[in-house]
């Protein structure tokens, strides 16, 4: 409909976490969304970075599919919330935040899961 191809940017994908097992990936997980970034290091704090400067080098109108905490560091960022969780978007919710001044603005947010469950979390 857009007459565009689709692209897969890195920047804007699953947050970085040390080693490969469920089990500890979802226990790091788990400790990692009950914190503020400020409290956390310096290599998330780095990749929390380069996913907002992804959206802010955006020229046009685009969609982008990311991951739960990349969708919480662009809601984060545009209302100044420090959280590493500041909501918990429903799966497929859509979530509009806008590039103005060099800066996110949150025009929309995604329905909200009123149900989550630290035990669904996916990993």
């Amino acid at each position: 409909m857009w007459n565009v191809t689709p692209r897969v940017d890195e920047c804007v994908g699953e947050i970085p976490s040390p080693g490969e097992n469920p089990a500890d990936r979802r226990q790091w997980l788990r400790e990692v969304m009950a914190q503020n970034w400020s409290d956390l290091g310096e290599e998330l704090k780095t990749w929390r970075r380069h996913v907002i400067e992804a959206i802010l080098k955006l020229e046009k109108d685009t969609v982008l599919f990311s991951h739960f905490i990349a969708i919480n560091v662009a809601v984060g960022e545009a209302t100044g919330d420090d959280r590493v969780v500041c909501f918990w978007p429903q799966n497929a919710s859509i979530t509009t935040i806008d590039v103005k001044n060099s800066g996110l603005v949150l025009c929309k947010l995604g329905i909200e899961d009123t149900h989550h469950n630290w035990e669904n979390i996916k990993v």
